[in-house]
């Protein structure tokens, strides 16, 4: 992401809390909605398995994907990041039922972190 894209993206966001957008939350997802996270980058991944447990792994270059139904009665929520402490290119998707729910990416110098809730 170049630099006018990240200042651009910064007052965007400066702009949706000025005007009173609400706090961000992990996605909702409802019994039997179909979850993929999906992660490009380096590093280190967390998130919300199947089980709605927290969990970690570390990844090699390239995208990666985690895919499961949610089971839980009453639905659940999806939350992922993918961190790499060498900085570089990492991003994050969450699809529910093949739209995406959530989306973000870093490509700072030194260390990037990308989270979607």
């Amino acid at each position: 992401m170049n630099k006018l894209a990240i200042i651009a993206t910064t007052l965007a966001s400066a702009a949706g809390i000025a005007l009173g957008a609400g706090s961000a939350s992990a996605v909702s997802t409802d019994q039997y909605d179909n979850v993929r996270y999906w992660w490009c980058g380096s590093g280190t991944v967390e998130y919300t398995n199947v089980y709605g447990n927290h969990a970690q792994q570390h990844v090699g270059a390239g995208c990666h994907y985690y895919d499961y139904r949610e089971s839980d009665t009453y639905g659940g929520y999806a939350s992922a990041s993918i961190t790499n402490d060498d900085g570089g290119p990492v991003s994050c998707k969450i699809y529910v039922n093949g739209r995406i729910a959530a989306q973000s990416n870093d490509d700072s110098d030194y260390y990037s972190y990308a989270s979607c809730y």
